[in-house]
């Protein structure tokens, strides 16, 4: 069976040539390797993580960025659990992990799971 093609908002058709020195390949070979990842996938990787921690994005690219979280149905999150059985979750970003239960404020509290909540409930 043939591959379904890709979404037209999917596809890269941009090109960009990048000249590296040795050093910078045999770097990038052994992380590619290592990571098992195909180079150009770490190339897009590292750029995208560069322009998400610019100190002073361009006007575009910081409203591109708020609207991308607004519009998202998930975010990533962290679920807990304290002694008594009360269950909740923190949004990934909070800065800390909690030191107690919101609900009961017991101190005994575990980590259960990470991953994506649905917004909306």
């Amino acid at each position: 069976m043939a591959r379904p093609l890709k979404l037209q908002e999917n596809k890269r058709e941009k090109r960009l040539t990048y000249y590296m020195t040795e050093e910078e390949e045999t770097r990038l070979n052994s992380v590619a390797a290592h990571l098992d990842l195909d180079k150009t996938k770490i190339v897009a990787k590292a750029l995208t993580q560069f322009m998400a921690t610019l100190e002073n994005p361009p006007d575009g690219l910081k409203q591109a960025r708020h609207e991308k979280i607004m519009q998202s149905d998930n975010e990533p999150g962290h679920g807990y659990i304290c002694a008594r059985g009360h269950a909740f979750w923190l949004e990934w970003d909070w800065p800390s992990p909690p030191r107690s239960c919101p609900m009961c404020g017991e101190q005994s509290i575990k980590h259960t799971w990470s991953g994506r909540i649905l917004k909306g409930f």
